[in-house]
């Protein structure tokens, strides 16, 4: 049953990374369509992926380390 917890758990978030990653994609690419600078947004992206899309993920895996 702890297995079970655990993989769903890894699943949720790989599946919030892929989620916040389109969504991203989305604002970047409606963004150098409208004219914006290709290599500040690119890099704003990227940075915000890291911020919001991975790090949740990061932290939760160190804190339940550190409690196990």
């Amino acid at each position: 049953m702890v297995e079970l917890i655990f993989s769903a758990l890894r699943l949720l978030g790989a599946l919030w990374m892929v989620a916040t990653f389109i969504v991203v994609a989305g604002c970047f690419v409606r963004l150098v369509g409208e004219g914006k600078d290709l290599g500040n947004i690119l890099l704003g992206s990227i940075f915000l992926w890291g911020i919001i899309g991975v790090m949740p993920v990061v932290v939760a895996k160190m804190a339940w380390r550190f409690v196990s």
